[in-house]
């Protein structure tokens, strides 16, 4: 999970970024350079996903504003929904495949909390099973493969895979990852062989997750239900791969300790894409 001070540099040692993750989202000020030295924009981050533009000073249009809080309301009550932006003012999208492990994932894992919701929702035909086989969300899984994968007591779930679409917006001019499908990685009690059990579409969960609150003392307080979670990225996800005309996973082309160095190398190339988009968004090719 990002948390902590960012700073980037030019190949002269000049500083070209500065700013502070917490808990995978910017906070306070962000500050950018140009190769002399010269600041070329500051940005005050109040909440996740929103900011004042300090440097250089512009107004906010009521436009802007508009495209702040993306919320609905559902029969039950109060919750945030799926991004839905138009076409036209999508600036750069791509992917970026990561996997969520136990460890650095209490949350997710404790009392099967996730695995189970999912389980229930399959179980009574909200949410459909892809198979992991065949490309993404295009095949889902007969009968017999539906009950073989949604029982729990056929593999110990170790892992989660998720899939997250990085937008950036000619409106917001931030880039937001957009969780869009979840798998499960199960180990099989009878082969002890790792297996990508299914893939779930996640925008067909966000109106059950919305109503499963969390009570965490540990949780930011703008995250109060399991789709908060997701939405405002509070997990921490190990990038395998990004997105790539060979689909290549980061341990197709690097081994041992450079598959990390990779991922941190991605991790770090995405937040100085979206500072460069920030600086030349206008003249991106429509």
């Amino acid at each position: 999970m990002l948390d902590g001070p960012f700073n980037s540099y030019y190949n002269s040692g000049k500083k070209k970024a500065e700013g502070k993750f917490e808990n995978n989202q910017r906070k306070g000020t962000w500050t950018l350079w140009d190769t002399s030295g010269n600041m070329t924009m500051q940005r005050n981050y109040t909440a996740p996903f929103q900011y004042d533009e300090v440097f250089p000073k512009k107004s906010t249009s009521k436009e802007n504003k508009s495209y702040l809080k993306y919320t609905y309301r559902s029969d039950s009550g109060y919750y945030i929904g799926f991004i839905k932006l138009n076409s036209k003012i999508i600036l750069y999208n791509s992917k970026l495949y990561k996997l969520l492990n136990k460890k650095d994932n209490n949350i997710l894992f404790f009392n099967k909390l996730l695995i189970n919701n999912i389980v229930q929702l399959a179980i009574e035909g909200i949410i459909r099973l892809y198979d992991p086989s065949y490309e993404l969300f295009h095949v889902q899984y007969n009968i017999n493969q539906f009950n073989e994968r949604i029982d729990t007591n056929n593999y110990n779930i170790i892992s989660f895979k998720i899939i997250e679409e990085l937008m950036f917006d000619t409106i917001r001019k931030i880039m937001q990852p957009v969780v869009i499908g979840i798998c499960p990685v199960g180990c099989n009690k009878k082969t002890n062989e790792i297996e990508d059990l299914y893939w779930v579409y996640y925008p067909e969960l966000i109106n059950s997750f919305s109503k499963i609150n969390l009570r965490y003392q540990t949780l930011p307080s703008y995250i109060k239900t399991l789709n908060d979670l997701f939405y405002y990225n509070y997990y921490a996800g190990e990038i395998y791969k990004e997105q790539n005309v060979y689909d290549r996973k980061i341990s197709d082309y690097k081994k041992g300790a450079e598959v990390e160095e990779e991922a941190n190398s991605i991790e770090a190339r995405k937040i100085e894409w979206e500072h460069y988009l920030w600086l030349n968004w206008k003249q991106w090719p429509k």
